[in-house]
């Protein structure tokens, strides 16, 4: 391409580079720095101020950073070796030189975690014996402690107990344990490792004998072993002893702070805030001060609030489970009584005003539960006055189930009769019904042989499907009907059979009467004869029982006369 034309020269077109620049970062502004941005000697510093190595453990596991740096750098040795001079009680003894871990094992072997020999469960508690990498943990009672399985090479033995004088190669020997178990310790319990013979041992006992309890070390174990356990164990109890002092002066601290301030102890002592600090300050062997309590004052009231509420609803939800249970007795107590009451589903039960201020609500703060605290006595379920309510309401909540059931007979407007040989159409042995919401029409395995139900039956049946839906509701409000085929069959049965025994289903003796025929009812459809009492001839609606006999089959009498009448069904 030419760099002039017939036009004129022209200039090329230039990339200019687009330039980005950076916002300075405010100093002002920026973020704390954390461990892992601080150079060594000052992370060095601070950790050095700690005097505990179970702190530096816990920050060289914190992060995968922090773990190169703390333990798997040798620069940091001198780290874990400062802590560990002036550590409390006392600094800690030195590995040895035949130690072949480094500082930080050294400290995780010391004050790590691990599983209790005997109960298997993960405990914080140090070794029992370094040698033997034996731990146990507070909650073992086996007296004694087989030592062929556990015992390899104890390095601190107390002689307590002269030789045994019936057997020789029996010695009582104590472990130098901060629980003083005892344990026994013959030649044939040492069958991998026999440094020292049965002589040997007695010789040892017999120097012993009628002294104190004293220290004995074994030559053959300070020779197989890399490292002076035997300090360890002494540091250790040192440890354990300041351990149990600062324990006691935290809990009287504690005391001391919740008498000032109207706390309760086991309260205090239960919240997160106060209670881990009083746990952390008693394991790093220091004592809670005013100044660690005064950060966290706001939080430790807080929490003091939550579980006294805690506790409240608590009691509120035991009294009232209580209270549940008591007028369920009630409950039962009226169902079950010689009158004969007719009562509604239990759910229903519950919801009654009366009920529902004798159980109360489970808030504790509601005034119905402070009602229901003072209104029922200790034994509400002989409370005269309690039952009296109850049937009360029960009485006003059968009014409208009543005027409903009574609609679906044909008696919208009720019915009212001055004689008192009359019985309502409710109570009438023609009153059946069935329900329309369930597939069975709700005849359940009480009902089984009357295929129906009366009105006791339909005030206490509850839906099967309200019940898988998690909510009992009674069918009567609206749910029973009397115009089903079945229904209308088995009402004109009952009166069809009535009428054979010359009975009117309105007389107040016709129900006791039909309950003491018994088996005088034959089938005339069947070649067999097929007999059965009244309630099972009311529950047989298949076709071929179209007709109906009531024979005298044995030299019973009904009324002073024998019946023989032969009936049949319209249709």
């Amino acid at each position: 391409m030419n760099a002039q034309s017939d036009n004129g020269p022209t200039t090329e077109t230039r990339h200019k580079r687009r330039r980005i620049t950076h916002d300075e970062p405010d100093n002002s502004s920026s973020e704390r720095a954390t461990l892992t941005t601080l150079p060594l000697e000052i992370l060095a510093e601070v950790l050095l101020h700690t005097h505990s190595p179970p702190t530096v453990l816990a920050v060289s596991r914190t992060s995968s950073y922090l773990f190169r740096t703390l333990v798997l750098n040798p620069a940091a040795s001198f780290i874990w070796r400062g802590v560990r001079k002036t550590c409390k009680p006392s600094p800690l003894p030195e590995p040895g030189d035949k130690w072949r871990g480094s500082e930080a094992q050294y400290a995780a072997f010391v004050f790590d975690a691990g599983v209790c020999e005997v109960c298997k469960k993960r405990v914080r508690a140090m070794y029992v014996s370094f040698a033997t990498r034996l731990r146990l943990c507070s909650s073992v009672s086996v007296p004694r402690i087989c030592l062929c399985i556990y015992l390899t090479g104890f390095l601190y033995l107390s002689i307590t107990a002269e030789r045994n004088s019936s057997r020789q190669s029996l010695f009582s020997l104590s472990l130098c344990t901060p629980f003083s178990k005892s344990a026994l310790l013959t030649p044939s319990c040492r069958p991998i490792s026999k440094p020292i013979d049965s002589e040997s041992l007695i010789d040892v006992t017999a120097n012993f004998q009628g002294q104190a309890p004293r220290v004995i070390w074994f030559p053959y174990v300070e020779s197989t072993r890399c490292f002076c356990a035997f300090f360890l164990i002494e540091w250790k109890c040192a440890y354990e002893a300041m351990h149990k002092r600062y324990q006691r002066e935290n809990e009287s601290r504690a005391n001391v702070l919740a008498a000032q301030e109207g706390w309760d102890i086991h309260d205090l002592m239960s919240s997160e805030a106060y209670g881990a600090l009083h746990r952390r300050q008693t394991y790093m062997l220091e004592n809670v001060g005013p100044e660690d309590v005064q950060p966290i004052r706001s939080i430790i009231e807080s929490q003091l609030l939550e579980i006294q509420a805690r506790r409240e609803r608590r009691l509120a939800e035991a009294n009232y489970e209580k209270k549940l249970r008591d007028t369920d007795k009630i409950y039962e107590k009226i169902r079950s009584g010689t009158q004969r009451t007719i009562v509604p589903p239990l759910a229903t039960f519950r919801k009654l005003s009366s009920v529902c201020v004798l159980k109360g609500r489970p808030n504790p703060t509601s005034a119905s539960s402070q009602i229901a605290n003072i209104s029922i006595t200790a034994d509400p379920e002989s409370s005269q006055l309690a039952t009296s309510l109850i049937t009360s309401d029960i009485q006003a909540w059968l009014v409208p189930v009543r005027n409903h059931l009574m609609g679906l007979l044909g008696f919208p407007d009720g019915w009212r009769s001055a004689s008192k040989l009359k019985v309502g159409p409710l109570e009438r042995v023609s009153a059946k019904f069935l329900c329309g919401r369930c597939a069975d029409g709700g005849v359940g395995w009480k009902h089984r042989t009357e295929e129906c139900l009366d009105f006791r039956a339909v005030c206490a049946h509850v839906c099967t499907t309200a019940k898988r839906g998690g909510a009992e509701k009674p069918h009567v409000e609206g749910g029973a009907e009397v115009n089903s085929a079945d229904a209308r069959t088995a009402i004109a049965l009952v009166n069809r059979v009535l009428s054979v025994f010359d009975l009117s289903d309105d007389d107040s003796y016709t129900a006791d009467l039909v309950s003491i025929v018994g088996g005088w009812i034959r089938c005339l459809s069947c070649t067999g004869w097929i007999v059965m009492d009244f309630e099972t001839a009311v529950s047989s609606l298949s076709p071929i029982f179209q007709r109906i006999s009531e024979n005298a089959l044995t030299d019973r009498s009904f009324t002073s006369t024998r019946l023989h009448a032969d009936c049949a069904l319209a249709n």
